[in-house]
């Protein structure tokens, strides 16, 4: 008889695992990547992404602008972006959350130094401004479905190889300096968005979430999402796979 008990309880130890599995599974958040341009260009534009939120039909937005900006973008209405215009019609028919993920400190970088280097490069390389050039008509052609490809991720691995060919070309120390400070300031403010999204995905309760990210970055964020340890499951589609 005692060990029926154990064997019964053994039985209903399972069975509540199980329901408590089932339960995760039915509740598990899931979150949309979308890569975007923040302009414009053919194909590339708000209405084209409104649709694609609306085909969605999230429940929250995870947006790349700061915190400190957002009553510009949402209440002033002074600064905008492809992203935010869509997002704003959207919020016309659908009241959702919306929430600034980028606040990694830009003050770690110089603006100045990062325009002057960049000037370099495109002065320097001629494939560089054709790849550029390339990147957008293919962008204006086939919009967000060109921007979530593989060949999107990959003509921009291409443009990052260039960069540091010409640098050393160049053989400046500054500007092997300031693409050094560029490459981990990326590296660093990509790793904060993701923590953010972690975050608040742990605390709060969704369902269907999107999470838009410049089209550069596609391919460093997906690979972070897939390494980032936490207990917090969260079912990832990626927009185009």
């Amino acid at each position: 008889m005692r060990n029926f008990y154990k064997l019964t309880n053994k039985i209903f130890t399972i069975y509540l695992d199980w329901c408590e599995l089932k339960k995760n599974k039915v509740f598990m958040k899931k979150i949309n990547l979308i890569s975007t341009s923040h302009k414009e260009k053919g194909h590339c534009n708000s209405n084209e992404l409104y649709e694609i939120i609306e085909a969605i039909k999230p429940d929250i937005i995870f947006e790349e602008i700061p915190s400190s900006k957002f009553d510009a973008y949402y209440k002033e209405h002074s600064v905008s972006t492809l992203e935010t215009n869509a997002i704003r019609t959207y919020l016309q028919v659908h009241q959702i959350e919306h929430i600034p993920v980028d606040d990694y400190d830009l003050t770690t970088i110089s603006y100045a130094d990062v325009n002057y280097m960049f000037e370099k490069i495109l002065n320097n390389s001629i494939e560089y401004c054709s790849l550029l050039e390339n990147q957008y008509i293919l962008a204006s052609k086939y919009g967000f479905t060109y921007l979530n490809s593989n060949q999107c991720s990959e003509a921009f691995e291409k443009q990052h190889i260039i960069e540091q060919d010409v640098i050393k070309n160049i053989n400046d120390e500054k500007l092997f300096y300031t693409y050094k400070l560029w490459t981990e300031f990326i590296d660093k403010r990509e790793n904060e968005i993701t923590n953010k999204i972690y975050s608040y995905s742990k605390t709060h309760r969704h369902k269907n979430a999107i999470f838009f990210i410049g089209a550069e970055h596609r391919k460093s964020i997906i690979r972070k999402i897939k390494e980032y340890k936490s207990k917090e499951e969260i079912n990832w589609k990626f927009y185009g796979d």
